[in-house]
């Protein structure tokens, strides 16, 4: 794809000793009624003949923010990690609400490596990130459905109107 991101770890000294990580501040504030839909093909390349050891797998983290806070995220361990040469998509989905915290903040992707050595010769260990979109829709019925909803408001209120013209009376009970 057109966005891709390698997080790799090189030598024994720095390998499981912290995670590390990259994150871009996007151009687009978090919206009220609005659901924001991040999703990630996170991979594991696998070892090859290379000058790296690539075998195992380190952990990641994936963060939805805005204004710097975190609104979702989805974390992997290495006790469930992905497997050699495999892909996978990961979605996180978050919504707000009418006056959601941090409305207005920028929104920011981050992606980490977590560095977590299962690698019994403890070299390189790699998370690869591609495909990473953001797509946001809009929660607030548009403005097609109101006048359906004004003509049902209006023709229940018809109907009372005619109902206490005629004298009919109605309960809750009544199977009409």
């Amino acid at each position: 794809g057109n966005n891709i991101a390698l997080l790799f770890v090189s030598g024994s000294n720095q390998v499981g000793t912290t995670e590390i990580g990259l994150g871009q501040v996007l151009s687009t504030n978090l919206a009220a009624n609005t659901q924001y839909t991040l999703s990630v093909e996170v991979g594991n390349i696998g070892s090859g003949t290379g000058t790296f050891d690539l075998s195992g797998f380190p952990g990641y983290r994936i963060e939805l923010l805005a204004g710097g806070n975190v609104l979702v995220d989805d974390l992997e361990l290495t006790d469930s990690p992905i497997g050699e040469d495999v892909f996978q998509t990961r979605n996180l989905t978050f919504s707000t609400g009418a006056n959601p915290l941090f409305l207005d903040q920028a929104l920011e992707i981050c992606l980490f490596n977590l560095n977590i050595s299962d690698n019994s010769n403890g070299t390189a260990l790699e998370v690869n990130f591609d495909n990473i979109r953001l797509d946001a829709v809009s929660t607030v019925p548009g403005p097609a459905s109101l006048p359906l909803m004004s003509s049902g408001i209006g023709l229940l209120g018809y109907l009372r109107w005619r109902r206490k013209r005629k004298g009919d009376t109605y309960s809750a009970t009544d199977e009409s």
